[in-house]
């Protein structure tokens, strides 16, 4: 199972929205390679739409505990990776322990995403 590093976070809920629909169809796209992920957005982010939105604090505590687990990691290059403060720390712990990382390039995402949430993930900095 390989930890699914990606951007969160956004001052816009449509951003953060797409890019949990990406996490989950990245998460799709490779369970159909037997290829398994997981994603520390997916589960939170389904927990808050349920109304209870999930703090940075919260959100961190959950992954120090579950990047715990992993030994194997990729990390999601969406637009606004650079800027993703959840994203350096998970970085810096993958560093940190001398782990390698998989990096899955937006390029790469584009075969997978759909051209509306590819326009939204664009829009980042709007």
């Amino acid at each position: 199972m390989i930890y699914l590093a990606t951007p969160y976070t956004h001052k816009r809920l449509e951003i953060q929205t797409a890019r949990t629909e990406a996490n989950v169809r990245a998460v799709e796209y490779f369970l159909k390679k037997n290829i398994y992920l997981y994603s520390p957005i997916v589960m939170p982010e389904a927990v808050s739409n349920l109304g209870q939105p999930i703090d940075w604090d919260v959100w961190m505590n959950y992954a120090i505990r579950t990047i715990e687990k992993f030994d194997r990691f990729m990390i999601f290059e969406l637009p606004g990776h650079e800027e993703s403060r959840g994203l350096a720390w998970e970085r810096d712990y993958i560093a940190r322990n001398k782990y390698k990382a998989e990096i899955l390039t937006w390029d790469a995402a584009k075969e997978f995403l759909p051209e509306g949430l590819k326009e939204i993930l664009l829009s980042y900095q709007d």
